[in-house]
């Protein structure tokens, strides 16, 4: 007698694939943060105190090794969280989602930029690593509690551009009225910390920045030494 029909048949082989997937470690699952117990999502907290930049310049990779590509750079007396630890490697951003082009990261400005786990992409997903060595724990002398305080809090979504000691006065006064314009709004300047350099643009003072979606398309360019912006 056949107790199953031949789609019965069908969805049992399935399941038994699927299975075997799991057992055998060839199953993906998308990156998640660990579940509280009411099932909202933990935020991701640092393991290490705030921690400051005292190189001049300081990379940004996707992944802890110097083949990795380049996502920004850092300025001296930036500071930043530290969220792991890898040999003299850290981790200053949580895992976020990453914009792959025909497998290429559109999030890197130079160097290695294939989506690949070696590259530091997996489901999906990317987090920024720098050079542990240039970090310091001790605030610089020059820059005071009190000074933090004053420093302007509306721009917070900005000062992590790349080279914003140079030119943070454009950079806060472009992005602000971008703002007011709704062109560009503050979650689209906290996903990349602010303005990034142009590689194809490297011998020009051009800057980009991601607004309303994370293609080409989406570019918003700034020439720091004119103001002017332009796609």
């Amino acid at each position: 007698m056949n107790f199953f029909n031949s789609s019965s048949k069908t969805s049992l082989i399935i399941f038994g694939l699927i299975v075997w997937s799991s057992l055998n470690g060839c199953a993906q699952t998308p990156f998640e943060y660990p579940k509280a117990d009411d099932g909202l999502a933990l935020v991701p907290t640092p393991v290490l105190p705030e921690m400051w930049v005292s190189a001049n310049s300081l990379n940004k990779r996707t992944c802890p090794n110097l083949s990795c590509g380049i996502v920004g750079r850092l300025v001296k007396d930036n500071s930043v969280q530290v969220y792991e630890e890898k040999n003299d490697w850290v981790r200053v951003t949580p895992y976020t989602a990453v914009l792959c082009e025909k497998n290429i990261n559109e999030f890197v400005i130079a160097g290695n930029s294939e989506c690949s786990k070696e590259n530091g992409v997996q489901d999906n997903q990317m987090a920024e690593w720098t050079y542990k060595e240039y970090l310091i724990f001790e605030m610089p002398n020059h820059l005071s509690e009190e000074k933090i305080e004053k420093l302007p809090h509306d721009y917070s979504f900005v000062n992590g551009s790349d080279d914003y000691t140079y030119y943070e006065k454009v950079f806060n006064a472009v992005s602000l009225e971008l703002i007011r314009k709704e062109e560009c709004s503050e979650e689209d300047f906290h996903r990349t910390g602010g303005w990034l350099k142009s590689m194809s643009q490297k011998n020009e003072p051009i800057y980009f920045a991601y607004c309303g979606g994370w293609k080409p398309g989406n570019r918003v360019y700034l020439n720091v030494d004119t103001g002017k912006i332009f796609k």
